[in-house]
């Protein structure tokens, strides 16, 4: 399955990662493909947080 997300700014890449952390599953495989600044920094950051 792929999923795209895009967001308007730093703070709501961040939340859209914390949102992932809550769905996330044992044994789920997460890519992140993006060009340099596109904010996968931001989401990884928010991924974490929100896994506690």
């Amino acid at each position: 399955m792929i999923h795209e997300q895009r967001a308007a700014d730093e703070s709501a890449m961040i939340a859209l990662g914390a949102a992932a952390a809550e769905s996330v599953r044992n044994g789920m495989v997460i890519a992140l493909v993006g060009d340099l600044g596109a904010g996968k920094t931001h989401w990884t950051k928010g991924f974490a947080a929100g896994l506690g």
